[in-house]
């Protein structure tokens, strides 16, 4: 092959600059007289042996595979570790990225973990294998320091025991559920209930219907009386005569809800006896499972593998179910210019009482609860489709919505529905 005097050139310059870097006595495999890595001593350390490992093709350090299992010989120590990451970025020792009661979690601690036991991204296609066949989200890990696991399961006995006791106290069956999976139950009991009685204002039932259920739910006998007092505080401002059916629905529906979600989650049965003996006896699925949703509702996100839609609480792949919701998210956007925002059952019924107040000419009812709707596509003249909230509303719930006031609420329509027919422009909450 024929090459020119600028090929030359060249190839002379990158021997040259291969010269700088490969030391000019070779590989040493039993003693170092010299530094290997010479050429690149202009360096940092750190970035000088990546540059090596990038050109070189050879590890520069021993894999962290080997480095844990010096540190579990006591080859290196927990102070060895933590004095390297106070050296490696002294910024971050005081650094408070969570704060949990009297504990403060500090990036150092997290980086610390992850240099002990590799807290390594999954790939979302193992997940689905990790959950349902290696139950990910019902054991501890096998590296799982024997001190650290007896802490936990210690701490999640504690836990079971003291909030059980609100049983009957403060809580019913549903408002345990939710604090400890945070769906949210108990609104969708009180939704069912008070569909129930719109729907069926005559209902009447006795004390034997609640002692039945009470029964049928495991509610010890010294426990009842403080249970009826829970359920009432669902109820609202009731009327007396309400009371009675009121809590026998309650009991009903609770404990339908219960009997499927629970043993979906907890792999126990959905009443009070059940939750107790069921969660005592694993208590270490039980400890992980309520560190895994105290972690979640502490960022305010829903289980990306509930095995339960946080909407409408049936059962689902969460797997499939993302993609699905993925689909129609798009779906709506293509086709109604944003998202449907559905509401409760409760708040559509005080909308309706609302505009009765309005105005009690039907067809004129009618035409305000249908102006209040947003209808994408074509309709049925003799169906009302789903009440959601109109593209204004939405677009003003964006600029002065305040934190913690989701967008189904009451207070948001009704004040919609003065603005439209009342003539009263509202601009902020305060106005409201």
């Amino acid at each position: 092959m024929i090459t020119t005097k600028t090929q030359h050139e060249r190839l002379r310059s990158k021997v040259m600059q291969a010269a700088e870097i490969l030391h000019e006595q070779g590989p040493i495999s039993t003693f170092i007289h010299t530094n290997p890595l010479h050429g690149l001593e202009h360096l940092p350390f750190e970035r000088g042996v990546a540059e090596a490992e990038r050109l070189r093709g050879g590890r520069g350090y021993l894999p962290n595979k080997e480095f844990r299992r010096l540190h579990r010989s006591g080859r290196i120590t927990e102070q060895d570790i933590r004095e390297a990451l106070a050296a490696h970025k002294p910024g971050d020792v005081g650094d408070a990225i969570a704060v949990e009661g009297e504990r403060v979690i500090r990036a150092q601690d997290v980086q610390f973990l992850h240099l002990l036991y590799g807290i390594e991204a999954l790939d979302p296609a193992h997940l689905s294998w990790q959950v349902h066949r290696a139950h990910a989200t019902k054991r501890f890990r096998e590296d799982l320091p024997q001190g650290t696991r007896t802490i936990l399961l210690e701490k999640a006995k504690t836990d079971l025991r003291l909030s059980l006791d609100r049983i009957g106290r403060d809580w019913t069956l549903c408002d345990w559920v939710q604090t400890q999976l945070n769906l949210d139950l108990s609104d969708r009991v009180r939704d069912c209930v008070f569909h129930e009685l719109h729907e069926l204002p005559e209902t009447r039932s006795d004390s034997n219907d609640v002692e039945g259920w009470f029964a049928s739910l495991e509610i010890p006998l010294d426990r009842r009386e403080g249970y009826l007092r829970c359920i009432d505080r669902h109820s609202g401002v009731l009327s007396p005569e309400h009371r009675d059916t009121f809590r026998v629905l309650w009991l009903r529906i609770e404990r339908e809800c219960l009997h499927r979600l629970v043993s979906r989650h907890l792999g126990v049965a959905g009443t009070f006896a059940g939750l107790a003996s069921g969660c005592e006896h694993d208590f270490e699925a039980y400890a992980v499972t309520r560190l895994w949703q105290e972690a979640l509702a502490a960022r305010g996100l829903n289980d990306p593998a509930s095995p339960t839609n946080p909407d409408t609480l049936a059962a689902e792949d969460p797997f499939v179910s993302r993609l699905d919701a993925l689909h129609r998210r798009i779906v709506a956007v293509e086709n109604d210019g944003g998202l449907p925002l559905p509401l409760t059952e409760t708040i559509h019924t005080a909308i309706e009482e609302e505009v009765h107040v309005v105005t009690r000419r039907r067809q004129q009812c009618r035409a305000i609860i249908l102006g209040l709707r947003r209808i994408s596509g074509p309709t049925d003249p003799n169906q009302i489709p789903p009440l959601t909230f109109t593209e204004d509303a939405q677009t003003r719930l964006r600029v002065c919505l305040p934190r913690g006031i989701g967008y189904s609420t009451g207070l948001m329509r009704l004040a919609d529905e003065v603005q439209l027919h009342k003539g009263f422009h509202w601009k902020t909450w305060d106005e409201v």
